[in-house]
């Protein structure tokens, strides 16, 4: 009677720990993960595809904690050849905060010299839809919507690039990026 006792009380602490396991962290954004682009279901207008087939994108969000987000971006060739796209760290507040390729960290990391590029993210209407601008100098190059799907699973990101040169006109082309969820995030 007593060793069942034992055994019972175990599987009930057992059993609350894997509960509270795979509780949902409260106030996480839904694209905390790493995500993979999608190049056979993305569309471009105008154009074909900026990539052939073979090459690879992955985008890592981490949630550095106190509000702070992390995004890694690594692309991929065909050969199996890594390459560091790009590197952002800030909270989803809508202030710019700066992005470093590999030269600009080469040279942040050796004179201090802060990239000319910057991304700021805001919380659009509701946690699973996130509007990011791009700037460089200052000057907005591409507004981003990123929407994330309810089930966790894809990322639908809707691109608008804007170009001040060579006429004072913007002119726009736009593309919609199609992401899925790495299986274990």
């Amino acid at each position: 009677m007593k060793r069942s006792m034992i055994v019972i009380g175990v599987l009930v602490v057992a059993c609350s720990m894997l509960l509270q396991a795979q509780a949902p962290i409260p106030n996480m954004s839904p694209i905390i993960g790493t995500w993979k682009v999608n190049f056979e279901k993305s569309t471009y207008f105008p154009g074909p595809r900026p990539a052939p087939a073979g090459n690879a994108q992955t985008r890592r969000h981490v949630d550095r904690g106190n509000g702070v987000i992390g995004e890694v971006r690594i692309n991929a060739n065909p050969a199996g050849a890594v390459a560091l796209n790009n590197v952002w760290s800030g909270k989803f507040d809508g202030s710019d905060a700066p992005v470093f390729n590999q030269n600009d960290l080469l040279a942040f990391l050796e004179t201090g010299a802060k990239p000319k590029t910057a991304r700021s993210y805001k919380v659009a209407a509701d946690p699973y839809t996130i509007e990011s601008t791009n700037k460089t100098d200052d000057k907005v190059n591409a507004t981003v919507t990123v929407v994330v799907s309810k089930d966790g699973k894809t990322i639908t990101e809707t691109v608008r690039l804007l170009s001040h040169h060579p006429a004072p006109a913007t002119s726009t082309s736009n593309q919609a990026l199609h992401l899925s969820s790495e299986a274990g995030t």
